[in-house]
């Protein structure tokens, strides 16, 4: 299909900027994090987030998308660590609506709904057309047993994305924590969002 084309022309284009990127600390970051989330090999991704972090330690683009490759990786403490370490660095940047997206990821994926929510819910605020902070949201009130609220979240959800729809396949991408991307799976069908 085209999306699986694009997907490996994306994963292709990031592979070869890490090769070629050695002293570009954005782009390595970058490139390890869209491997990571595109569902590349989760160690090429570690490796480079490791090289972006050793070249600039204190880039908010290094820090954020290494949240994003512990993430994928399945490192929620490690992905929170991240996260709040870009947001104290650079608290109005124009991408913490991303790094709030990531906290909610990480805090449910740690077991912690209520922060998971909180941030959830910061992340709408910040981006409101981001369908991810709604997912999010639903995901950790099904958590808390707030199911009405959680399909309420996903009504609010398909009202900016009407053709969303559970992926397995981007789930198992985006975690490579198998009990977790069940998890995910099996709440978000609670939450009411489509198969």
């Amino acid at each position: 299909t085209i999306i699986t084309d694009e997907r490996a022309e994306a994963l292709r284009l990031a592979h070869a900027a890490l090769a070629t990127s050695s002293d570009d600390s954005e782009a390595t970051s970058f490139a390890a994090m869209t491997i990571a989330l595109l569902g590349g090999s989760i160690e090429t991704a570690l490796t480079g987030s490791e090289r972006a972090l050793m070249l600039n330690p204190n880039g908010f683009s290094a820090i954020m998308h290494s949240g994003w490759v512990q993430t994928a990786a399945g490192h929620p403490n490690e992905a929170i660590s991240m996260f709040t370490r870009a947001l104290r660095l650079s608290p109005r940047d124009p991408f913490r609506g991303y790094c709030e997206l990531g906290l909610a990821i990480g805090y449910r994926d740690a077991g912690h709904a209520e922060n998971a929510l909180a941030w959830a819910r910061r992340a709408i605020l910040t981006l409101p057309q981001l369908v991810g902070g709604y997912r999010e949201a639903a995901v950790a009130l099904v958590d808390l047993g707030r199911v009405n609220e959680a399909r309420e979240m996903i009504r609010q959800l398909l009202q900016i994305q009407p053709h969303a729809r559970i992926d397995p396949a981007f789930v198992r991408r985006q975690n490579r924590n198998e009990s977790t991307t069940e998890s995910w799976i099996r709440t978000l069908q609670q939450a009411g969002l489509p198969d």
